[in-house]
């Protein structure tokens, strides 16, 4: 049962921790006030023009899977390649 006690309080904890993060973000953070020219974004003095939220394809979700499982695989490997010896 002391088992229990301790993953609430690590779990109370946790909670804790990110609740007060965010909150004290909130409090300090910085408050817009004046005109509406000073809530614009700066684009470096340029117009923006057109759509700038552009799409990106399906295939792009493909090789970042596919970079993803690589990128872990191959720490698995390294990570075995040290121990080789030990085998």
């Amino acid at each position: 049962m002391t088992g229990l006690w301790y993953v609430l309080g690590f779990a109370g904890a946790g909670a804790s921790f990110v609740f007060l993060t965010i909150g004290l973000a909130w409090l300090i953070s910085h408050r817009t006030k004046g005109s509406r020219g000073k809530q614009v974004p700066y684009e470096s003095g340029i117009d923006t023009y057109g759509d700038t939220h552009g799409r990106f394809g399906l295939s792009f979700y493909l090789y970042a899977l596919l970079f993803v499982a690589f990128d872990v695989e191959i720490v698995f490997i390294y990570l075995w390649a040290l121990d080789f010896r030990l085998l």
